[in-house]
């Protein structure tokens, strides 16, 4: 099943096929996370495809004498350069007129409005054209001086102005510009070098509303622009693990398979006598005894995110294809306050989760 297919699919659960209410990006975001939320709550026996293993992970003594990594060290962190901030921007428009009603959608007008194609809106405040006070839309063919909305068509002519909101980004937040800069949603970087928004240098924030060329960092908020290309930008959770799904860790040192425990007070032990385990500690990872110095890390990762293209395909099975469209119509109609909805289908995607995990000890495939 393809990106594009489930787009459709979840335009279809959320009667908005035509993209009205609710932005492609609103449709991918919420099954990105979907895909997440679904890999995160399925039984590692049904995520085969998103097993993978880092090889020969080097340890190192910690200060209280057990063989540890860290899971940044481990798992990637990333530094990139070359970064730019936009200023603040003004999202709300006022005094937007439309032309007579002889095109089809509504042609918008205001000089020098700002906004672009795919661009999320909202009306208020008119008062001839008054049925599309709070209605959203995406914004098309967009030129300096006007621009239309996918679907829109009002009547009569609006002469006095609407007050038109772009919502698809957060207007008391800096964007931060690098041409296909790679991060993602929710990932969390440390900024530096930022010469002239210097102010948040050192700050750690997470990623948001990412597009392939800008994105944001939640809360934060520059007093000017930074133009000159310096910034530096820390992966510091690399995004790549989902959650701390580790499911198996391998002693090369000793050639053995460690046994996994949850005991906080491993960090007491350096050595032991029946095998090697390993557990997570303060983002760390501990390996005892403190012979080995070596580890194969197998780990379930991130899925891929999807895009709006066939050529974007679901990594999960596809027999949970429904339950992901449970997820993410949750999470769109939740957004909306359409609280019994949401509701609703997030039940029903909870129940099938529980379903798929209980066959898999009915049918003896794991232990309970």
């Amino acid at each position: 099943m393809t990106g594009q297919n489930l787009v459709d699919s979840l335009g279809r659960r959320v009667e908005d096929e035509n993209d009205v209410n609710f932005s492609v990006t609103q449709k991918l975001e919420a099954l990105n996370n979907a895909q997440k939320t679904l890999c995160g709550l399925l039984h590692d026996y049904y995520l085969s495809d998103f097993k993978v293993k880092k090889t020969s992970i080097p340890l190192t003594l910690n200060s209280t004498g057990e063989r540890s990594v860290s899971m940044d060290t481990a798992f990637g962190t990333q530094s990139k350069e070359g970064f730019t901030a936009s200023s603040v921007f003004t999202t709300t428009i006022t005094g937007v007129t439309t032309n007579a009603v002889d095109s089809n959608p509504t042609v918008f007008n205001k000089s020098s409005h700002g906004l672009g194609n795919g661009n999320v809106v909202e009306f208020s405040g008119g008062t001839q054209m008054t049925e599309l006070n709070g209605l959203r839309g995406v914004v098309e063919s967009s030129l300096t001086d006007s621009f239309q909305v996918k679907g829109v068509l009002g009547s009569p002519q609006e002469t006095t102005g609407f007050t038109v909101k772009k919502v698809d980004t957060d207007p008391t937040q800096t964007i931060f510009d690098k041409s296909g800069h790679g991060f993602l949603n929710d990932q969390v970087v440390k900024i530096e070098n930022m010469t002239e928004l210097s102010e948040l240098d050192g700050m750690t924030a997470t990623v948001e509303n990412v597009t392939t060329d800008t994105f944001q960092l939640k809360g934060v908020l520059g007093s000017v622009a930074q133009t000159t290309s310096g910034g530096i930008m820390t992966l510091v959770s690399s995004g790549e693990l989902l959650g701390n799904r580790i499911y198996k860790v391998y002693d090369v040192t000793n050639k053995r398979y460690c046994t996994y425990v949850e005991d906080p007070n491993l960090d007491d032990i350096t050595s032991y006598a029946y095998g090697s385990i390993w557990t997570i500690i303060d983002n760390e990872l501990v390996v005892v005894p403190s012979t080995c110095t070596s580890v194969h890390i197998y780990y379930i990762k991130v899925p891929t995110d999807l895009t709006d293209s066939a050529l974007s395909n679901l990594e999960i099975n596809e027999m949970f294809s429904t339950t992901l469209l449970d997820l993410a119509e949750a999470e769109i109609f939740y957004a909306d306050n359409r609280l019994n909805r949401g509701s609703i289908a997030h039940k029903r995607a909870m129940e099938m989760i529980q379903v798929y995990n209980s066959r898999l000890v009915i049918e003896g495939k794991i232990n309970e």
